[in-house]
């Protein structure tokens, strides 16, 4: 099962988080699949994103996945991240 799923209408893309068990929480194979569907939307021409979770999901994304946090406290994602 895929994590993302991804959809094109001319320069509109629609991205929907497909990870309803854990609430979308954001871990490493996510991220990856999202950055690889932005990536392939930017060598398409999309100008235009919407991000969803799907439907009926009771939440977009619960944040980040607390079983990848590297330290208690630390946000697992640097300043700098594009993310």
């Amino acid at each position: 099962m895929s994590l993302v799923l991804s959809e094109t209408d001319g320069q509109l893309g629609i991205i929907t988080l497909n990870n309803p068990e854990k609430r979308n929480s954001l871990n490493a194979s996510l991220i990856h699949e999202l950055f690889r569907i932005l990536d392939e939307f930017e060598s398409s021409g999309v100008r235009v994103v919407i991000l969803r979770g799907p439907a009926g999901a009771k939440v977009w994304s619960a944040g980040h996945d607390v079983n990848e946090l590297p330290q208690p406290g630390r946000d697992p994602l640097p300043y700098a991240s594009p993310f």
